[in-house]
């Protein structure tokens, strides 16, 4: 998929450009997954490359053992 910010002579894209794409599909899925009654955090809105969510009251996946 082409870029729409890369100029012709690049493959690359800015990546404030591709963070901003990154938070509004981490958005989406937030707000779908949530009102599917899956246990996510509540996403308040997204503006330019981040999202606002609720926090939960969890333990950090780094500390969580298998066994």
């Amino acid at each position: 998929m082409p870029c729409m910010l890369a100029d012709s002579h690049s493959d690359a894209c800015s990546w404030l450009y591709l963070s901003r794409l990154a938070a509004m599909k981490e958005y989406a899925f937030m707000v779908a997954l949530g009102e599917h009654g899956l246990p996510v955090p509540y996403a308040v809105a997204h503006n330019r490359h981040c999202v606002l969510m609720t926090m939960v009251d969890a333990v950090p996946l780094v500390q969580v053992c298998l066994y």
